[in-house]
């Protein structure tokens, strides 16, 4: 079976560039975002490895350490949406 990438995307994305302004508006704006999200998720799996390694951390200090990244992300998410 494998992995399918659906084809029938209306989306602009990286596979065709559009000339017109809201497009490209729209484009920059997620592309900003998806950057955004691809370091917190690559910050939050660090940590979390690090957490898993280190059994001297504390259950509910990984959970608060968890739920403040997971906190500050949203935060960033609804400020990038004003």
């Amino acid at each position: 079976m494998g992995n399918r990438i659906s084809h029938n995307n209306n989306q602009p994305s990286l596979r065709h560039s559009s000339n017109k302004k809201n497009d490209q508006q729209y484009f920059n704006r997620n592309h900003h975002m998806d950057s955004h999200y691809t370091i917190i998720n690559q910050i939050l799996n660090q940590h979390c490895n690090h957490f898993n390694l280190n059994t001297s951390i504390e259950q509910a200090v990984m959970n608060i350490h968890r739920n403040a990244l997971h906190l500050a992300m949203e935060h960033h998410k609804q400020i990038s949406n004003i």
